[in-house]
Protein backbone atom coordinates (compact mmCIF):
# COMPACT_ATOMS: atom_id res chain seq x y z
CA UNK A 1 0.00 0.00 0.00
CA UNK A 2 2.52 2.16 0.91
CA UNK A 3 4.61 1.69 -2.47
CA UNK A 4 1.22 2.57 -4.39
CA UNK A 5 1.09 5.55 -2.37
CA UNK A 6 4.67 6.51 -3.25
CA UNK A 7 3.89 5.90 -7.10
CA UNK A 8 0.87 8.21 -7.06
CA UNK A 9 2.78 11.12 -5.13
CA UNK A 10 5.66 10.45 -7.94
CA UNK A 11 3.64 10.30 -10.72
CA UNK A 12 1.38 13.37 -9.38
CA UNK A 13 4.80 15.60 -8.99
CA UNK A 14 5.76 14.57 -13.03
CA UNK A 15 2.45 15.90 -13.96
CA UNK A 16 2.42 18.96 -12.46
CA UNK A 17 6.04 19.39 -13.21
CA UNK A 18 4.91 18.84 -16.89
CA UNK A 19 2.24 21.52 -16.26
CA UNK A 20 4.81 23.81 -14.52
CA UNK A 21 7.18 24.02 -17.94
CA UNK A 22 4.69 23.95 -20.16
CA UNK A 23 3.43 27.25 -18.68
CA UNK A 24 7.05 28.60 -18.42
CA UNK A 25 7.54 28.01 -21.69
CA UNK A 26 4.12 29.73 -22.88
CA UNK A 27 4.63 32.85 -20.75
CA UNK A 28 8.34 33.31 -21.90
CA UNK A 29 7.19 32.97 -25.11
CA UNK A 30 4.50 35.48 -24.75
CA UNK A 31 7.51 38.00 -23.31
CA UNK A 32 9.68 37.19 -25.99
CA UNK A 33 6.91 38.26 -28.51
CA UNK A 34 6.28 41.15 -26.29
CA UNK A 35 10.02 42.09 -26.13
CA UNK A 36 10.57 41.88 -29.67
CA UNK A 37 7.31 44.02 -30.16
CA UNK A 38 8.70 46.69 -27.94
CA UNK A 39 12.48 46.47 -29.75
CA UNK A 40 11.13 46.53 -33.10
CA UNK A 41 8.66 49.53 -32.42
CA UNK A 42 11.13 51.11 -30.16
CA UNK A 43 14.05 50.86 -33.25
CA UNK A 44 11.90 51.88 -36.12
CA UNK A 45 10.24 54.64 -34.37
CA UNK A 46 13.19 57.10 -35.13
CA UNK A 47 14.07 57.68 -32.03
CA UNK A 48 17.57 58.06 -31.26
CA UNK A 49 18.68 54.92 -28.39
CA UNK A 50 21.89 54.23 -26.59
CA UNK A 51 23.76 51.90 -28.15
CA UNK A 52 24.33 50.34 -24.52
CA UNK A 53 20.50 50.10 -24.32
CA UNK A 54 20.19 48.27 -27.89
CA UNK A 55 22.74 45.94 -26.50
CA UNK A 56 20.70 45.41 -22.93
CA UNK A 57 17.63 44.48 -25.25
CA UNK A 58 19.52 42.27 -27.40
CA UNK A 59 21.09 40.39 -24.61
CA UNK A 60 17.67 39.94 -22.99
CA UNK A 61 15.78 38.73 -25.51
CA UNK A 62 18.88 36.11 -26.03
CA UNK A 63 18.79 35.20 -22.22
CA UNK A 64 14.87 34.80 -22.93
CA UNK A 65 15.18 32.71 -25.75
CA UNK A 66 17.83 30.56 -24.61
CA UNK A 67 15.15 29.61 -21.10
CA UNK A 68 12.67 28.83 -23.45
CA UNK A 69 14.99 26.63 -25.00
CA UNK A 70 16.56 25.18 -21.63
CA UNK A 71 12.94 24.78 -20.69
CA UNK A 72 11.74 23.08 -23.36
CA UNK A 73 14.71 20.52 -23.56
CA UNK A 74 13.78 19.92 -19.68
CA UNK A 75 10.15 19.58 -20.78
CA UNK A 76 11.30 16.87 -23.24
CA UNK A 77 13.41 14.76 -20.77
CA UNK A 78 10.60 14.66 -17.79
CA UNK A 79 8.29 13.61 -20.69
CA UNK A 80 10.50 11.09 -22.11
CA UNK A 81 12.28 9.86 -19.15
CA UNK A 82 11.13 6.13 -18.29
CA UNK A 83 12.36 6.10 -14.97
CA UNK A 84 11.27 8.59 -12.84
CA UNK A 85 12.44 9.11 -9.15
CA UNK A 86 12.32 11.68 -6.81
CA UNK A 87 16.17 12.45 -7.14
CA UNK A 88 15.22 12.73 -10.53
CA UNK A 89 12.48 15.53 -10.06
CA UNK A 90 14.73 17.17 -8.09
CA UNK A 91 17.47 17.61 -10.47
CA UNK A 92 15.36 19.05 -12.96
CA UNK A 93 14.01 21.48 -10.43
CA UNK A 94 17.50 22.36 -9.58
CA UNK A 95 17.86 23.12 -13.25
CA UNK A 96 14.76 25.39 -13.51
CA UNK A 97 16.05 27.30 -10.56
CA UNK A 98 19.37 27.53 -11.77
CA UNK A 99 17.68 29.00 -14.96
CA UNK A 100 15.40 31.04 -12.89
CA UNK A 101 18.34 32.76 -11.31
CA UNK A 102 20.52 33.52 -14.71
CA UNK A 103 17.02 34.53 -16.36
CA UNK A 104 16.77 37.26 -13.30
CA UNK A 105 19.89 38.70 -14.06
CA UNK A 106 19.15 39.21 -17.22
CA UNK A 107 15.54 40.78 -16.42
CA UNK A 108 16.20 42.84 -13.19
CA UNK A 109 17.82 45.45 -14.19
CA UNK A 110 16.56 48.27 -12.51
CA UNK A 111 13.88 48.25 -9.15
CA UNK A 112 10.90 48.47 -11.50
CA UNK A 113 10.93 44.29 -12.96
CA UNK A 114 10.81 43.59 -9.23
CA UNK A 115 7.76 41.38 -10.95
CA UNK A 116 10.62 39.18 -12.21
CA UNK A 117 12.09 38.33 -8.81
CA UNK A 118 8.47 37.77 -7.42
CA UNK A 119 7.21 35.27 -9.90
CA UNK A 120 10.60 33.15 -9.66
CA UNK A 121 10.05 33.19 -5.83
CA UNK A 122 6.75 32.20 -6.33
CA UNK A 123 7.32 29.36 -8.77
CA UNK A 124 9.88 28.04 -6.62
CA UNK A 125 8.07 28.06 -3.55
CA UNK A 126 4.65 27.00 -4.72
CA UNK A 127 5.17 24.98 -7.32
CA UNK A 128 8.65 22.96 -7.74
CA UNK A 129 8.43 20.00 -5.87
CA UNK A 130 11.76 20.30 -3.67
CA UNK A 131 12.62 20.29 -0.09
CA UNK A 132 11.50 23.72 1.66
CA UNK A 133 14.95 24.38 3.17
CA UNK A 134 16.15 24.49 -0.71
CA UNK A 135 13.05 26.28 -1.64
CA UNK A 136 14.38 28.85 1.08
CA UNK A 137 17.58 29.02 0.03
CA UNK A 138 16.65 29.28 -3.53
CA UNK A 139 14.26 32.22 -2.74
CA UNK A 140 16.71 33.73 -0.80
CA UNK A 141 19.34 34.01 -3.80
CA UNK A 142 17.03 35.02 -6.12
CA UNK A 143 15.89 37.95 -3.88
CA UNK A 144 19.53 38.82 -3.07
CA UNK A 145 20.02 38.75 -6.99
CA UNK A 146 17.76 41.55 -6.98
CA UNK A 147 19.66 43.87 -4.65
CA UNK A 148 22.41 45.48 -6.87
CA UNK A 149 19.63 46.57 -9.25
CA UNK A 150 17.38 48.13 -6.67
CA UNK A 151 20.69 49.85 -4.62
CA UNK A 152 21.10 51.44 -8.25
CA UNK A 153 17.55 52.97 -7.97
CA UNK A 154 17.12 54.28 -4.67
CA UNK A 155 19.87 56.63 -2.91
CA UNK A 156 19.51 58.04 0.26
CA UNK A 157 21.50 61.51 0.36
CA UNK A 158 24.01 61.66 3.41
CA UNK A 159 23.12 65.12 4.39
CA UNK A 160 18.93 63.97 4.98
CA UNK A 161 20.22 61.25 7.34
CA UNK A 162 21.36 61.80 11.07
CA UNK A 163 22.57 58.62 12.54
CA UNK A 164 21.33 60.22 16.49
CA UNK A 165 18.00 60.47 15.08
CA UNK A 166 17.65 57.00 13.89
CA UNK A 167 19.30 55.79 16.95
CA UNK A 168 16.87 57.70 19.24
CA UNK A 169 13.92 56.60 17.17
CA UNK A 170 14.78 52.92 17.36
CA UNK A 171 15.25 53.17 21.35
CA UNK A 172 11.92 54.77 21.70
CA UNK A 173 10.41 52.52 19.32
CA UNK A 174 11.33 49.30 21.62
CA UNK A 175 10.82 51.44 24.80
Amino acid sequence: MEQLFQRYVLQANKIHLIHVLGLLIASLFVMFLGLVLIFVVSSSSGKSHSKSDRNKSIVTLLFVSVSIFVFAILLGIVVFHKKTSETFLLHISYGMTATFLVLEMALTRNAANLWATVFFVYITYALLPIRLLEATLAGFSLSINHIPAFQKEVVLPSSHVNLNEVVQIVQKSIV
